[in-house]
């Protein structure tokens, strides 16, 4: 599947992570950051990559930078920045803290979304990931009206948004366990790199 200027790629970059102590899309791995590592995939797949980041810091890659359309409520803040901003129906959206998922996990998605899903998320291991999927502009309303009325967790907003679920396999039997490590604390990343060295 190759690139599209149907879909808008947005990757949530957070900012300032308790457990990591620093901005999680600045940690570098394999000598890129974080957050580069996703507008990679994304640009395998998406013409227009932005990212929803309220810290300046972001600005060195090439993309633009989005705030958040409301700070310290997490990753909807983000969300909402960019369906409210986006042009296209479909948006990839990506946390920048998965640096071992494939982008065929979107093509996945893609190929089982429904016309009628707000968004279209993973499952992987009986857990549903939401920031990383399909979500449709037509869905901002229903979030902005959850967010006003007190539900600010991304979860609680998929549960009533009524969202599809797309059971992720891998090819041939592949064990595809570690396509969801999130690295969120310095020993996440230190796991990480056991992996990649096969540790």
């Amino acid at each position: 599947m190759g690139n599209s200027g149907d879909i808008t790629g947005f990757v949530l970059c957070g900012g300032e992570s308790s457990r990591m102590g620093s901005d999680k899309g600045l940690i570098r791995w394999k000598g890129i950051a974080l957050a580069e590592h996703a507008v990679m995939k994304l640009r395998q797949r998406c013409t227009t990559v932005v990212l929803l980041s309220s810290n300046p810091s972001h600005r060195f890659l090439d993309c633009q930078v989005w705030p958040d359309e409301i700070t310290r409520i997490g990753p909807a803040g983000g969300i909402l920045a960019a369906l409210r901003g986006t042009k296209t129906d479909q948006n990839y959206i990506l946390a920048c803290d998965m640096p071992l998922l494939p982008v065929e996990v979107f093509d996945q998605l893609q190929s089982a979304i429904q016309e009628s899903a707000p968004f279209c998320l993973p499952v992987s291991g009986g857990r549903i990931h939401p920031l990383c999927g399909i979500y449709r502009k037509s869905a901002y309303p229903e979030i902005s009206q959850l967010v006003e009325s007190g539900n600010f967790g991304i979860t609680r907003i998929v549960e009533l948004c009524h969202s599809q679920l797309v059971t992720i396999v891998g090819k041939f039997g592949q064990d595809i366990s570690s396509w969801f490590l999130n690295v969120n604390s310095a020993g996440d990343l230190e796991d990480l790199i056991r992996k990649e060295n096969g540790d």
